[in-house]
C-alpha cells in the first residue's frame, strides 16, 4: 500500500512538472526540450548497457540465497562498467550536439539544449541504476522514491527559480539540477544499504556480460524506441508543435499504467528469487493476481481518460487541446500494457533474455515502420497509432511467451499448465 501511495505521489507530481513546462514554454517550446530530452535518454538507455535489469536479476537472485558478498560483487562491477560508458555517452552526446540539432533535426536552437542536456547523462544513468540495485536488495521504497520522486520534485523546486527568466534553458537547467541532486541521494542510498558488506572475489563479469547483451537490445527496443521514436521521428518528419502535442499526450496515456511501474518495482526481484529456488505455483499466483490489480486499476482510468479527453488537454494550455484523439488512442495502448501485466519481466528474470529480445526487437521494427509511414500524413496522431498497436501486439506476446516457455498464465481466463521450467 505503501508503494502504491508513492507512485500516486510520484505521478502526480510528473503530471505537475508537464503542466508546469507546457504552461511555461507553450506548445513549440515544450517541442523542443523534449526533443533534446529524447536525445540524451537514448544516450542514457545505450550508456546503461542493459546492466540495470541485468544487475536487478543477479542481486536479486544473490540476495535470496543470502549471498550478500556476491551481491555486492555484482553491484560493483555492473556499476563499475555502467559508469565507464555513461560518461563516453556524454562526451560523444557534447560532441555531436551540433550536428544531432543543425543536421538531423535542422533546428539550430537545439544545439544550446543538447549540449547542457548530455552533463546530464551519467548522473540520470546513474539513479536509475542504483534504483534497480536497491530493488534487487529489497528496498522497494527507496528504489521508487528514486525512480518515481525525487527528479519531479527536485524539478519542480529549480522551475520555480529558473524558468520564468530562461525559457527553455531554464527547464534544461532544472532537470540537470534534479538529476545529479537524485544521484547523490542515490549514492548515499547504496552506502547506507550496501556498504557495510564485504566484496567476494568471485568474478563474474561474463556471466553479467552474457547476460547484458541481449537485455541491452531489449531496453533500446522498450525503453528508447517505444517511448522515445516517435517524439524524434515527429523532430525530423512533422513539426516542433506536433512534437509537443504528442509528448504531452503520451505522459497523460502513461497514467493508465503507472501502477505497473509500481508493481514492477516490488514483483521484479521476487520473481528473480523465486524461479531460481523453483517455487514455480507461487510465481505465478503472484504474476495473475498482480495482474489482476493492474486490470482492475487501469479500466477506469482508461475510460476516464477516453471520456475527457479535450479538457485533460486543455490544462497544458488551449493549443494543445488539438491532441485529444492522439491521447485517447495512446491510452488505449496503455491500457493493454496494464492489462498484460509484468510479462517482460518475467521473461528477463527467468533467463529467457534472449526471447524477450527477439519479441522486444521485432516490435521496434513494428514501431519504425508504422511510424516512417503514417507520421509524414498524420503527425502526431500517425505515431499515437505506431506506438499503441505495437504495444499491444508485444505484450500479447510476450504474455504468450510466458504461457509457453514458462508454463504459466497471467490472465484468470486461461487454463494453467504449470510443470518445471525448461
Amino acid at each position: 500500500m505503501v508503494a502504491f501511495l508513492l507512485k500516486v505521489v510520484g505521478t502526480l507530481l510528473g503530471f505537475a512538472v508537464n503542466v508546469v513546462v507546457a504552461r511555461l514554454l507553450g506548445i513549440e517550446g515544450s517541442g523542443l526540450y523534449f526533443l533534446s530530452l529524447a536525445v540524451i535518454t537514448v544516450a542514457t538507455v545505450i550508456g546503461m548497457f542493459g546492466l540495470g535489469t541485468t544487475g536487478l536479476r543477479f542481486i536479486a537472485a544473490s540476495c535470496g540465497e543470502g549471498e550478500w558478498g556476491k551481491a555486492k560483487n555484482v553491484s560493483i562491477v555492473v556499476t563499475s562498467l555502467a559508469l565507464a560508458i555513461l560518461v563516453c555517452c556524454s562526451v560523444l552526446t557534447m560532441y555531436l550536439s551540433e550536428p544531432i540539432a543543425r543536421e538531423l533535426f535542422s533546428r539550430p536552437e537545439l544545439v544550446q539544449l543538447i549540449f547542457w542536456m548530455s552533463l546530464g547523462i551519467a548522473p540520470f544513468g546513474f539513479f536509475q541504476l542504483m534504483a534497480e540495485q536497491l530493488r534487487g536488495i529489497g528496498k522497494i521504497l527507496p528504489a521508487l522514491s528514486l525512480q518515481s520522486i525525487y527528479l519531479p520534485l527536485l524539478t519542480i523546486l529549480a522551475l520555480v527559480v529558473l524558468a520564468s527568466p530562461y525559457g527553455v534553458l531554464g527547464v534544461v537547467w532544472s532537470f540537470l539540477f534534479a538529476s545529479w541532486i537524485t544521484a547523490i541521494i542515490a549514492a548515499w542510498y547504496w552506502v547506507q544499504w550496501m556498504g557495510g558488506y564485504s566484496r567476494e572475489k568471485e568474478r563474474i563479469t561474463r556471466s553479467i556480460a552474457e547476460s547484458c547483451l541481449p537485455m541491452l537490445i531489449s531496453e533500446i527496443a522498450t525503453k528508447v524506441v517505444i517511448p522515445w521514436a516517435p517524439i524524434l521521428l515527429l523532430g525530423v518528419l512533422a513539426t516542433t508543435s506536433e512534437v509537443g502535442q504528442y509528448a504531452m499526450a503520451s505522459r497523460v496515456a502513461m497514467l493508465a499504467s503507472f501502477l505497473l511501474l509500481a508493481v514492477n518495482i516490488a514483483v521484479a526481484p521476487r520473481f528473480a528469487s523465486m524461479f531460481r529456488k523453483g517455487e514455480i505455483v507461487q510465481l505465478e499466483e503472484m504474476a495473475r493476481h498482480s495482474t489482476i490489480m493492474l486490470t482492475a486499476v487501469a479500466a477506469p482510468v482508461t475510460l476516464l481518460i477516453i471520456l475527457l479527453a479535450e479538457p485533460i488537454m486543455g490544462v497544458f494550455g488551449g493549443e494543445f487541446k488539438v491532441g485529444a484523439a492522439t491521447l485517447v488512442i495512446l491510452s488505449l495502448g496503455q491500457f493493454v500494457n496494464a492489462a498484460t501485466g509484468s510479462v517482460g519481466y518475467l521473461l528477463a528474470m527467468s533467463g529467457n533474455e534472449v526471447l524477450y529480445q527477439r519479441i522486444t526487437v521485432g516490435a521496434m521494427l513494428l514501431l519504425l515502420g508504422l511510424s516512417i509511414v503514417l507520421i509524414p500524413e498524420m503527425g502526431s496522431l500517425g505515431a499515437a497509432i505506431s506506438v499503441a498497436v505495437t504495444v499491444s501486439i508485444q505484450n500479447l506476446l510476450l504474455a504468450w511467451a510466458v504461457y509457453a516457455r514458462l508454463k504459466i498464465s497471467v490472465f484468470w481466463f486461461l487454463k494453467r499448465r504449470q510443470c518445471e521450467p525448461v
